[in-house]
């Protein structure tokens, strides 16, 4: 990572707990190069609200089918919505977000997307 100007981390914590691979991936952001873009590949969709992430871009059969923050896209009632509801047990559409305060997802210049 010394050097790095992209850090792609594909399913580099699937078989790690929830938090456990929260810390650990705190922990890469901090150490990382200053202006490293992260790219984070997950299927963990409870990574995506978390605050240092800042923008999701969602994938289905190989296509972009949304892309934004944790409140824009949940604001669209779409398939990010959706999955992310039914993770917590929770119906679409409810009023309570998930997402941090200022609205941030995994995505963006110096942050890492998912």
């Amino acid at each position: 990572m010394k050097d790095a100007s992209i850090l792609l981390l594909d399913e580099a914590t699937a078989s790690m707990d929830i938090e456990a691979e929260r810390k650990l991936l705190q922990g890469i952001l901090l150490s990382r190069p200053s202006g490293c873009l992260t790219v984070l590949v997950t299927h963990h969709i409870s990574l995506t609200t978390e605050p240092w992430i800042d923008e999701i871009i969602v994938l289905a059969d190989g296509r972009i089918v949304e892309r934004g923050s944790c409140a824009q896209l949940r604001e669209r009632h779409g398939f990010y919505d959706q999955w992310l509801h039914l993770s917590q047990g929770a119906s679409p559409g409810d009023s309570a977000s998930p997402c941090d305060t200022q609205g941030n997802l995994p995505l963006a210049t110096n942050g890492i997307r998912a």
